[in-house]
């Protein structure tokens, strides 16, 4: 690799450490604010980069976030919304590996989150929107996925209900001028 093409990839990196923000849990959490902890940090960190110093405001950029949401779910989901076998057979081969580890000695919500939660890997090359879009992605994916697991609605009801959350947390804690207008 060139000396340009390091440097490039220690800015993307250094980007990457500044606006990524990862949620720790604390052991009095359980799945579900994990679950929503990770969902409302990378729709944080995504909102506040892609408006910092960008002509554009959060309430506009909202919106545009909302949309991707819902192209990413219909394009990964639409198909399975009437069945979630292809969700719950990966969930179901997770657990049967944790199964092997239950003798050890992790907690229950140790045990959830190697099951809920998939954690995204930057590679090297990865510029900081491919890493803050990667981890919405990501997030959606684990809380549609636990949804459709422990609940008895479908891909569609378990989306429908994560845009709701989406767009509630974003209108209370930020000023969004008329992005109820559009959800």
């Amino acid at each position: 690799m060139s000396k340009e093409e390091n440097e490039l990839i220690e800015k993307m990196q250094a980007e990457i450490k500044l606006f990524v923000t990862e949620f720790k849990p604390i052991p009095d959490d359980n799945i579900i604010e994990v679950l929503d902890g990770r969902l409302h940090f990378a729709i944080k960190d995504q909102l506040e980069y892609m408006t910092r110093g960008a002509d554009i405001t959060v309430g506009e950029y909202a919106k545009i976030l909302l949309k991707d949401l819902i192209d990413y779910i219909e394009f990964n989901w639409q198909k399975k919304d009437s069945s979630n076998f292809h969700q719950i057979t990966e969930i179901l081969n997770k657990e049967e590996a944790l199964k092997r580890e239950r003798d050890s000695d992790i907690s229950d919500l140790e045990a959830e989150i190697k099951l809920f939660v998939t954690e995204f890997k930057p590679i090297p090359d990865d510029n900081i929107v491919e890493v803050l879009e990667s981890r919405l992605h990501f997030a959606v994916k684990d809380r549609l996925e636990y949804m459709a697991k422990t609940a008895d609605i479908t891909v569609g009801e378990s989306a429908k209900i994560l845009l709701k959350d989406v767009k509630d947390y974003v209108e209370s804690n930020w000023s969004t001028e008329g992005f109820s207008k559009y959800v």
